[in-house]
């Protein structure tokens, strides 16, 4: 008796289920896509997946305009995924009916950019390839949506902080001029020493002023934070097609310029001019409190055709 009676509870709800999903009618979805930034339609692919896990693929026009047509009731996951948009995640809601129903809505998905900035600031210590904290913050951020959108690429710009080959020169200028006044000494010990002798030694060799082509202590500098950059990146999946590194120059604000040289004035029958007075200074490079470090959005088109 207890046999018969389950076996005519699980018929009855077997068929009320069948029932149920017999009476469900088609539903029409559409409606248009755009970016919530620039207001553009955005053409992308979208996909519809069902509580019971059936997927509805479709693609957005150029126009933004979609249309999906849906079997199922109940909520819908909406996925925006491809390579020219920020992935996203909506639910569409689709009422039980047994007539055919159509539901208008409109989505607005960020689509991707050349050029648009994603981190930018002062992310290096100064005059070091050391990353701050806030930088560190900025790069998982990074990271995250970097993994979350396989196909979006990204320009990393590293950039010095000041323009120390101003006072590499600088050194190296005030290194020759006084190689330059022990050679005078030199020579004149040297002159007074063999002046007389018919056979005389070489004479001391003057120094090169190599200032003008001195190494820039920044080039090694932008390398170290490029590898910074790569260790921190070095697990993202093919970092080595989706990251471009460029080396970027001082802005022009942050350029020395030398001041031009003061008038000579008049000379003086005393000395009261000190040693020190004429004593060269190094130069004073101007404050810049401009981006060590900018990262933004790569040509934006398929990592793989």
């Amino acid at each position: 008796m207890r046999l018969l009676q389950r076996i005519t509870v699980m018929v009855f709800t077997l068929c009320a289920f069948a029932t149920m999903l017999a009476q469900q009618a088609t539903t029409r979805v559409e409606g248009k896509v755009t970016d919530p930034v620039t207001h553009k339609p955005v053409g992308c692919s979208m996909t519809f997946v069902s509580a019971t896990g059936k997927k509805t693929s479709i693609k957005s026009a150029d126009d933004g305009s979609y249309l999906a047509v849906l079997n199922e009731a109940g909520q819908h996951k909406l996925l925006f995924t491809g390579f020219n948009v920020y992935k996203a995640e909506f639910t569409v809601d689709v009422p039980a009916s047994t007539k055919f129903q159509e539901i208008k809505r409109d989505f607005q998905v960020r689509a991707l950019h050349t050029g648009d900035v994603l981190v930018e600031g002062r992310m290096f210590e100064k005059n070091t390839a050391t990353i701050s904290a806030s930088g560190k913050s900025q790069i998982t951020a990074l990271k995250e949506t970097l993994t979350k959108n396989p196909q979006m690429t990204v320009n990393v710009t590293v950039v010095p902080d000041e323009d120390r080959a101003a006072v590499a020169q600088f050194q190296a200028e005030q290194q020759f001029l006084a190689d330059s006044a022990d050679w005078v000494k030199a020579m004149t010990a040297y002159e007074k020493k063999y002046r007389k002798a018919k056979t005389k030694p070489e004479p001391p060799v003057p120094p090169v002023r190599v200032a003008a082509s001195v190494a820039d202590p920044n080039a090694d500098l932008l390398q170290q934070r490029k590898a910074a950059i790569q260790q921190e990146l070095k697990d993202l999946k093919h970092s080595d097609l989706r990251i471009t590194y460029v080396i970027g120059q001082l802005p022009a604000s942050a350029v020395y310029v030398p001041s031009p040289p003061a008038p000579v004035a008049a000379a003086s029958k005393t000395k009261s001019k000190s040693k020190t007075d004429s004593k060269p200074k190094p130069p004073v490079l101007p404050a810049s409190n401009h981006s060590n470090l900018i990262i933004s959005i790569g040509q934006v088109k398929r990592l793989f055709e």
